[in-house]
């Protein structure tokens, strides 16, 4: 083989070579768009995936704010309902003819008699008979 054959030679494995790093350096800027490109996606995937949890955790935070008031709220009306039972008690007890009617109820529920309600709490039979049907255990 002369020299000019060599340099043939080598200036086309040399071209060969050229050409294969230019191929690789295509498919390297290739892959390199293809994963800015999806770390892109990624990014905007997660900024999304941020709001969401962002506004998911206010909800629950407004949630138990309302909870909690209304929990306030209830227990409130208990006490009130408490309170107004008892003075509903002390009003039944200080008025004596609603004593009268609470005995006759309360003997109604015992299982008296119409005449013993009548008797024990000198009641016309009317009232009697009134308290028997309103009070009387089913």
């Amino acid at each position: 083989m002369d020299y000019s054959q060599l340099t043939v030679i080598s200036f086309a494995v040399a071209l060969i070579a050229l050409l294969l790093v230019v191929v690789s350096l295509l498919r390297l800027k290739s892959q390199a768009r293809l994963v800015a490109r999806e770390l892109a996606q990624s990014e905007s995937r997660f900024k999304q995936l941020k709001l969401e949890l962002t506004q998911a955790l206010n909800q629950r935070e407004e949630d138990h704010a309302r909870s909690v008031a209304l929990a306030k709220h209830i227990q409130d009306l208990q006490l009130a309902q408490t309170q107004l039972e008892n003075q509903l008690r002390e009003a039944k007890q200080q008025d004596p003819s609603m004593r009268l009617y609470q005995r006759a109820a309360d003997l109604v529920k015992q299982g008296a008699s119409l005449e013993e309600v009548m008797q024990a709490c000198d009641l016309p039979r009317a009232e009697a008979e009134l308290m028997m049907s309103l009070h009387r255990q089913p």
